[in-house]
């Protein structure tokens, strides 16, 4: 399993706020075509490493954590994927041409945008609507 977060969430603000952060769970049992809306936070992931691991937990707060349960599924999906290479041109999807997300960041100079950038053409090719 791969979990990616953002080092900073205060890197770039989003549209609805400048505190938020994108993360994402890379894995066999992570449930494809589909966007979990669960709010989570840096602590929420640590707990979800260290029950996955069998580790205990590091203090309090991770402790009291929930997981990130409704990201995983029983049942590993192993198909096949075509990896998307850093750097590589990928066209938008239609979904991310409006004018407020070309203003904010330029994918060339930002990161941050070009890993989102990247995901979302990876969604888009799963036909995911």
């Amino acid at each position: 399993m791969i979990f990616v977060v953002e080092n900073d969430a205060q890197d770039g603000p989003d549209h609805v706020d400048a505190h938020r952060s994108p993360g994402y769970v890379i894995s066999a049992y992570t449930k494809r075509n589909s966007v979990v809306h669960t709010f989570y936070n840096t602590l929420n992931m640590i707990r979800t490493l260290e029950d996955l691991l069998g580790m205990n937990h590091l203090g309090m707060n991770d402790a009291n954590s929930e997981p990130m349960a409704d990201v995983f599924t029983t049942e590993p999906n192993l198909s096949p994927y075509t990896a998307l290479l850093p750097g590589a041109y990928t066209p938008l999807p239609p979904k991310v041409t409006n004018r407020s997300l070309a203003s904010e960041a330029d994918p060339q100079a930002n990161p941050s945008m070009r890993v989102a950038l990247l995901v979302q053409a990876a969604i888009a090719k799963t036909g995911y609507q």
